[in-house]
């Protein structure tokens, strides 16, 4: 067999995207995606259902800590909007583009 062990039709990776509260460990919202589905287009879905649904309880989120995968302006745009601060690790790319001077 080439590039692996299993055929690469044998089976399909999933992904597991969670938010969880870093001081009580307390799973927020949960969500399971295929490895075709890029994971900046999935902070959206996590952010909004921990905003929208935890039966009243006012949840405060203060930021958000991610690795490159969800570095998106669609997503720092995102927790801009709603006040909450991004720390998001920016992809390499992104530090070698010309800075906006203003």
């Amino acid at each position: 067999m080439q590039g692996g062990v299993f055929p690469s039709d044998f089976f399909s990776l999933l992904k597991i995207h969670v938010a969880v509260n870093i001081k009580t460990l307390e799973i927020l919202s949960l969500g399971v995606t295929d490895e075709k589905v890029h994971d900046s287009l999935i902070m959206r879905r996590r952010v909004r259902h921990v905003l929208d649904n935890h039966d009243g309880k006012n949840v405060v989120m203060k930021s958000v800590l991610s690795d490159g995968a969800y570095d998106s302006n669609e997503n720092f745009k995102l927790l801009d909007d709603e006040g909450i601060e991004p720390a998001i690790k920016v992809r390499k790319i992104h530090s070698l583009l010309p800075k906006a001077t203003g």
